[in-house]
């Protein structure tokens, strides 16, 4: 357990490499118990995964702690013409978050960021109509949004999930994650009620990669799967 400079912060290092997604969301299991031993009053809850990662590990939550499963999709939003700068992101549920600093020290033009925004609307739109197919939209409103994501980088795309969820009214957030920077999960933690998460490197240097021994491309087939399975289950 390391500590980091929010109270509200919870690390667990005790595990440096997970097998694959599946195994990342058991580790992540205890930790949520702990909190919710500590808060019980956060047991009214839903478990939220991020497409397409996300959602294996969630799975694995949801299923264990018996609570419902559901998604949250979320587009990047690109530099226009640069597919190596991501400056915001896009929910299904329409909440927009853009990195006007980025985008001011870029010198990108408003008409341009407007056309990548509505281009990552419309594939949104697309997507989430098959995962809606099995999963209809939960009631999140006076619930625990139990948010997972398979890991966090810049946060841009953590970020306007977060802001998309608090619009739905919830009673608390909790964002679980295996692993993300310590400067992103403190910079998260100002938008979350608590933040679990298994791994906190100082950078990432190596890649996400180093802490997965396996972390293959996940399908949309693979986790329409997963969802026609918890919905039947």
């Amino acid at each position: 357990m390391i500590k980091l400079p929010k109270q509200n912060l919870c690390v667990n290092q005790t595990v440096s490499v997970f097998e694959n997604r599946k195994h990342a969301g058991d580790l992540l299991v205890p930790l949520i118990q702990d909190l919710l031993e500590r808060k019980p009053e956060l047991a009214y809850g839903v478990v939220v995964g991020v497409p397409r990662g996300g959602v294996v590990v969630a799975s694995q939550v949801a299923r264990q702690l018996n609570m419902p499963l559901d998604i949250m999709v979320t587009g990047k939003i690109f530099a226009p013409g640069r597919d190596d700068i991501v400056i915001g992101a896009v929910t299904e549920r329409g909440r927009i978050f853009v990195n006007r600093p980025l985008v001011i020290a870029l010198g990108l033009d408003d008409v341009a960021v407007q056309q990548e925004i509505e281009k990552v609307k419309a594939e949104i739109k697309s997507t989430s109509a098959d995962y809606r197919s099995i999963v209809p939209y939960s009631d999140l409103s006076e619930k625990t949004v139990f948010i997972i994501d398979d890991n966090v980088v810049t946060g841009s795309t953590m970020f306007a999930t977060l802001r998309g969820l608090w619009a739905e009214r919830p009673a608390s957030v909790v964002v679980a994650l295996p692993v993300a920077p310590a400067d992103t999960l403190t910079a998260l933690s100002d938008f979350a009620d608590e933040i679990i998460a298994l791994q906190a490197p100082e950078a990432l240097d190596s890649g996400i990669d180093s802490f997965y021994t396996n972390l293959a491309d996940v399908s949309q087939e693979h986790v329409l799967s997963i969802l026609k399975k918890q919905n039947n289950g």
